[in-house]
């Protein structure tokens, strides 16, 4: 986790490809982020327990935001 100023900046690295568009609970597929295994991904909201809102860093050019499963939905759908 990187601390910048007072803001805090939480970037991960992703573990699994996703592509919304094949993903049947996700509520909005336009609104989702589709990204990489090895991706880095800035989590800009972990406020619901089952979508995250992130941006793909792409060599410090950043993507729009967009809806991500969170590492609850993902054990979930693992288990």
């Amino acid at each position: 986790m990187l601390m910048l100023g007072r803001a805090r900046q939480i970037r991960v690295r992703a573990q699994f490809s996703y592509d919304p568009t094949v993903d049947a609970s996700m509520p909005c597929r336009e609104a989702a982020l589709a990204f990489r295994r090895g991706d880095i991904l800035e989590i800009v909201s972990q406020d619901d327990a089952v979508w995250w809102q992130a941006r793909l860093d792409k060599h410090n050019h950043v993507t729009r935001v967009g809806l991500i499963p969170s590492r609850l939905q993902q054990q979930e759908r693992y288990a």
